[in-house]
């Protein structure tokens, strides 16, 4: 029922009230509610919460939202429905199957990820104007196993 009546692929195109920029987005499918799809490697709530905040997904979901704004469309929220990568034998079941969750992410996620959208867009503003891009570190940088992954490790010790 999620894509009853659904357009898929969407293509969205406006120009940015604040800073001029020409804008576009694809949203996999829009009807009664804004819906992306995602492959991730659990559909566990925890999990997939950690990768989707690592990942941005809610800067995508406000980039969206903002989008579809634009261009009259008024929606709350985005819904990511997903998919776990991996089939899972079910029990008495011949096939695998994947696992499938939908997520939403909270009003106060979506607000921040709208305030750090309307930061980017004005620095990459800015700097299309002037020239003066931020940058990281010049020189070659080194790169080693998390600090995480150490602590992990030595657990297993």
């Amino acid at each position: 029922a999620l894509l009853e009546n659904a357009k898929t692929q969407l293509s969205l195109f406006w120009k940015d009230e604040e800073t001029g920029l020409d804008c576009k987005a694809r949203p996999d499918a829009l009807g009664h509610e804004l819906i992306d799809l995602k492959t991730s490697a659990s559909v566990n709530p925890r999990k997939f919460e950690s990768v989707a905040f690592d990942l941005k997904y809610h800067w995508q979901e406000a980039w969206y939202l903002s989008g579809l704004a634009a261009n009259g469309i008024h929606k709350d929220r985005m819904l990511f429905v997903v998919v776990e990568r991996d089939p899972k034998r079910l029990v008495g079941a011949a096939a695998k199957r994947h696992a499938v969750s939908i997520f939403q992410t909270s009003a106060r996620l979506r607000d921040s990820a709208k305030a750090d959208i309307d930061t980017w867009k004005r620095i990459y503003a800015y700097s299309l104007r002037t020239g003066d891009w931020p940058d990281h570190e010049a020189e070659i940088q080194t790169i080693d196993r998390p600090r995480w992954a150490e602590d992990d490790e030595d657990d297993l010790r």
